[in-house]
């Protein structure tokens, strides 16, 4: 098993164990959907959930956020999206 297979499985292996339980309703793919969320720099809630990873490393109930593409980690894709809306704020003064 080469180091890129090894890293894919370990991602995987963390999704699912993850989302694996089901919810109170006994629905896996329920639970997945309510559970994993777009990141939104627009939303308070979603801020202060990344500023808290930010400050202790760690998310408090897991990681919610979908990794989008063309992204290979949330923590960097958020703060792209975090960025992109500052900056666009900014270029709309221009």
């Amino acid at each position: 098993m080469n180091w890129e297979s090894f890293a894919i499985f370990v991602v995987w292996f963390q999704v699912y164990s993850s989302v694996s339980q089901p919810n109170e309703r006994g629905d896996i793919i329920t639970m997945m959907s309510d559970c994993h969320v777009k990141f939104d720099p627009l939303n308070k809630d979603h801020m202060i959930d990344f500023a808290r990873f930010v400050k202790y490393n760690n998310w408090k109930n897991g990681c919610q956020y979908i990794l989008e593409e063309n992204f290979l980690d949330i923590p960097t894709m958020i703060r792209f999206k975090i960025i992109d809306q500052v900056l666009s704020q900014f270029a709309e003064e221009i």
